[in-house]
C-alpha cells in the first residue's frame, strides 16, 4: 500500500504526534503498531495542526497523538478513540493563549471532536476523515 499524504509540514513532526510519556513509563513501544492509513492519518493531522499553529501565531505543544491499544488502555481512553487511529491530539500552549486557542478551534469546521479540558490545562481536537461533517463539542 503507498503512502497518500503528502509529508511536508512546517511546525509538527511524526515523532511528536507518536511520542508518549505513557508509553515511556510502562516500557510500551507506542510506534510498533503504526500502519500506513495510521501514519496517513498522522500526517493529514499535521497539517490541520499547522493550519492553527499559523492561526495562533505561537507554538503548539502535544501532550498526546497516537495511541496505540495498549497505552489507550492505561490512559482509560475511549475503546473508539480516534488517538487510535492517528486522527486526535491533547494540545497545550502558553497559559495566556489557551483562550484563543480554544476560540481558534471552535471557529475551524475541520474538527469533527474538540473539548477544553481546563482542569488538566488541554484542548482536544480530532478529525474522522469517514465522518467529516459531524462535529461534537465533547467536553
Amino acid at each position: 500500500m503507498a503512502l497518500r499524504y503528502n509529508y511536508h509540514v512546517k511546525y509538527f513532526t511524526l515523532y511528536e504526534l507518536t511520542q508518549s510519556e505513557k508509553a515511556n513509563l510502562h516500557k510500551i513501544d507506542n510506534r510498533v503498531s503504526l500502519t500506513f492509513d495510521i501514519i496517513d492519518n498522522l500526517y493529514q493531522l499535521a497539517h490541520l495542526l499547522d493550519d492553527l499553529r499559523e492561526s495562533l501565531g505561537h507554538p503548539i505543544n502535544i501532550s498526546s497523538g497516537y495511541r496505540c491499544p495498549n497505552v489507550n488502555r492505561i490512559v482509560q481512553g475511549s475503546a473508539t478513540s480516534l488517538h487510535l487511529r492517528g486522527c486526535a491530539a491533547d494540545l497545550f500552549c502558553l497559559p495566556s493563549l489557551m483562550p484563543k486557542l480554544w476560540d481558534l478551534v471552535q471557529s475551524n469546521a475541520m474538527w469533527t471532536e474538540f473539548g477544553y479540558n481546563k482542569s488538566k490545562g488541554y484542548i482536544h481536537v480530532a478529525y474522522d476523515p469517514f465522518n467529516p461533517c459531524v462535529m461534537r463539542k465533547i467536553y
